[in-house]
């Protein structure tokens, strides 16, 4: 019922739907994973129709879906790696797709977003394997491709690669070591975006590049040395 009223409501009515979004929808994203499984299909539903009755409700989206990013659950951070796809493909182009990031008003909430996604498998030891597949199965879409690539750059795709080649040499899961091989290896073809830094990829691989710290690791100390500094 509350998302045909949405569906059928008037352009002049939207700012009130909008504070809603805001102040309702959103803040239901840090429910505990118990409860969010409950409604996490409607909820997902709903955030649709927003993006495609005001075409900035993505942003907020996001903006809320960042605040809120499970650290502790990794079943919960899979439904939210799922819902990042079909947000993107209601978004207008015109407001993400751009040649350089800078040209973005929304940068910053883009650049923490594909960083988030790739953070999934960023350590190998931290990672659960249904997490790995669904970053895998994500990156296959050329749209996510593209927008990790413009808001993520070389930092994103080789921080990716470190994360895969960790899992294929040292994950104990055959299945996720396998799509995880297979996608490594959609990374180097010549049609697609991760192509561009394959020199990266093959200085993972011959221990040249992260040899002794993983992308993890140089992270996790920036941390500490903010903590000590404040």
């Amino acid at each position: 019922i509350f998302r045909e009223c949405l569906i059928s409501a008037e352009q002049q009515e939207l700012d009130g739907w909008v504070e809603l979004l805001c102040q309702v929808i959103i803040p239901l994203h840090k429910a505990p994973i118990d409860e969010f499984t409950l409604f996490d299909d409607a909820l997902c539903k709903i955030s649709v129709t927003f993006c495609e009755k005001y075409f900035l409700s993505f942003i907020y989206i996001f903006q809320g879906m960042l605040r809120y990013w499970p650290l502790t659950s990794s079943k919960k951070e899979q439904l939210f790696l799922h819902r990042i796809g079909p947000l993107l493909d209601k978004a207008d182009e015109d407001i993400w797709e751009f040649k350089n990031k800078s040209e973005c008003e929304f940068r910053d909430v883009f650049c923490h977003l594909a960083h988030r996604i790739v953070d999934g498998i960023k350590s190998y030891s931290h990672c659960h394997y249904a997490t790995a597949e669904k970053i895998f199965e994500m990156l296959e879409d050329d749209t996510l491709q593209r927008f990790v690539d413009i808001y993520g750059g070389k930092e994103c795709w080789v921080k990716l690669y470190k994360g895969l080649y960790d899992i294929s040499t040292k994950f104990f899961w055959k299945e996720t070591i396998d799509k995880c091989l297979e996608f490594m290896e959609n990374c180097k073809e010549e049609d697609d975006i991760p192509m561009q830094y394959l020199d990266d990829y093959e200085k993972i691989e011959k221990g040249q590049l992260y040899k002794k710290e993983t992308p993890y690791d140089i992270e996790q100390k920036k941390l500490k040395q903010k903590k000590i500094k404040s």
